[in-house]
């Protein structure tokens, strides 16, 4: 699978968010071409993300792995009728900084196991890149009083 590349400034893909926004809320003002064109900037601006995103799945995926939890993880791009409509909803939002284009997550049974084991993976890579032995890392989740 070829990944795609941006074709489009960012300059363009705030513009595309602009004009796509537009043809909703005012559809007779803006000509069919220009939103064909705005859809293509938008199709490719989605598209661009997928390399990225399919980047931190495999990661997080690893993560998982090392820290031997059982977790479905799951990766999207945000579908082109909610970006728009996220515009709609959000009209200070622009195309070109909109921050959940793409998402990955991994959905564990026992988020307390899976928190202590990120914090005690966290604070090992933390203590063992410092020449100190002082940690500013809380405890695990149930290693300390209980109040």
């Amino acid at each position: 699978m070829a990944w795609v590349e941006l074709a489009y400034s960012k300059s363009q893909v705030k513009r595309a968010g602009k004009v796509l926004g537009a043809s909703v809320r005012h559809p007779l003002t803006i000509d069919e071409q220009t939103v064909r064109d705005a859809e293509l900037v938008l199709e490719n601006w989605r598209s661009a993300h997928a390399f990225a995103l399919n980047s931190v799945q495999m990661t997080l995926r690893r993560q998982v792995e090392r820290a031997q939890l059982t977790a479905d993880v799951s990766q999207r791009l945000k579908e082109r009728r909610t970006i728009i409509d996220k515009l709609l909803r959000e009209p200070t939002m622009q195309l070109s900084t909109m921050q959940d284009i793409a998402g990955c997550r991994a959905v564990v049974p026992d988020l307390a196991a899976a928190s202590a084991d990120c914090t005690t993976r966290a604070c090992e890579s933390s203590r063992s890149s410092r020449s100190t032995t002082t940690s500013t890392c809380p405890d695990p989740p149930g290693s300390g009083p209980t109040t």
